[in-house]
């Protein structure tokens, strides 16, 4: 460690070998950081995965990091190529991406709520995580301590809210984890409660929303919306 804090910088980038493939490159800038470098058997080029910056990351750090990397090696994984599918993968990016997709269809304070949902109770779970690594058990858990708390109408808006994100990323998540779990034998049923005719139109848009949202049966969401056309024109 001493060894590295004392690498000054030079007019162009340079590196230092510690062993079996990591090293400790110094930037003009006076960065350093730790590079594993191997040759990928996918197709016998050259890489170089970035470990880590050293303010940062200890030299112990990333040698244990080169030692399960090189594992991987061992079993014909190409790990900058893994590495870079699981950045896109990240559960964060779809779940913000899908924030984006729709804002412009929702109210603001609709919006609000869905990224406190997530800020609060998937987050701290999940901000860094691969999506497709994601475990139906885990999601079961996270929905039981919201439910544990009495808040069963958030619990079931998380539940339709990460339905949503799954959905929206099936092109790298071809299996939706959400829809395997049968949330009505999974979850306490959020008490029914009756309401007054609506007859102002931002309640009757704010009910239009609720089916546009409606991740369920398709034919259940066009019959939910010839009803409320129907109920309107009363």
């Amino acid at each position: 460690m001493e060894e590295i804090r004392t690498l000054k910088p030079k007019d162009k980038i340079y590196k230092k070998f510690d062993g079996r493939g990591l090293c400790i490159f110094v930037s003009p800038d006076g960065r350093k950081y730790y590079i594993l470098e191997y040759k990928s058997s996918t197709d016998n080029k050259i890489k170089r995965l970035n470990l880590g910056n050293f303010t940062e990351f200890s030299l112990a750090m990333a040698r244990e990091e080169r030692f399960k990397l090189e594992q991987k090696l061992r079993d014909g994984i190409d790990v900058k190529r893994e590495s870079e599918i699981n950045e896109q993968a990240n559960f964060k990016k779809f779940a913000q991406r899908w924030l984006e997709i729709k804002a412009p269809s929702v109210e603001p304070n609709t919006l609000n709520r869905d990224k406190r949902l997530l800020e609060m109770y998937a987050y701290p779970f999940f901000e860094n995580r691969c999506i497709t690594d994601i475990t139906v058990t885990e999601i079961i858990e996270i929905l039981k301590k919201i439910e544990a708390k009495g808040s069963l109408e958030m619990t079931k808006r998380l539940y339709l809210l990460l339905n949503q994100i799954w959905q929206s990323a099936y092109y790298i998540a071809p299996h939706n984890v959400i829809a395997s779990i049968n949330y009505r034998f999974t979850f306490k049923k959020v008490k029914e409660k009756n309401y007054a005719t609506l007859t102002k139109n931002a309640d009757i848009k704010a009910l239009w929303q609720s089916i546009d949202e409606y991740s369920g049966n398709v034919r259940t969401a066009f019959a939910l919306l010839n009803l409320s056309e129907l109920f309107s024109r009363a």
